[in-house]
């Protein structure tokens, strides 16, 4: 679930979870993790195997950045706001 947090699901994402929930709801997800894949892939279908490979797989890591910028002044260097922004330039 990602509410409020500022994340929105990629069509693949979406396709795997579905895929998923309805190997869980059909009874196959259990027979899809435990048995060999090659001699399961004909009756549960291509997309499951990938659903499961992909959900299986480590997260890639974000990296983290430094933002830049600069604080604008239309107004006088001598206000508080010019002075802000010449602390950090």
């Amino acid at each position: 679930r990602t509410k409020r947090q500022g994340r929105s699901w990629t069509k693949s994402g979406v396709a795997n979870v579905v895929a998923l929930l309805t190997a869980e709801q059909n009874s196959l997800l259990e027979k899809a993790l435990t048995t060999k894949v090659d001699s399961i892939v004909e009756p549960l279908g291509e997309d499951l195997k990938g659903a499961v490979r992909q959900a299986l797989k480590k997260p890639r890591s974000t990296t983290h950045t430094v933002q830049t910028g600069k604080i604008s002044n239309f107004g006088p260097v001598s206000s508080f706001i010019g002075k802000l922004g010449q602390a950090f330039s």
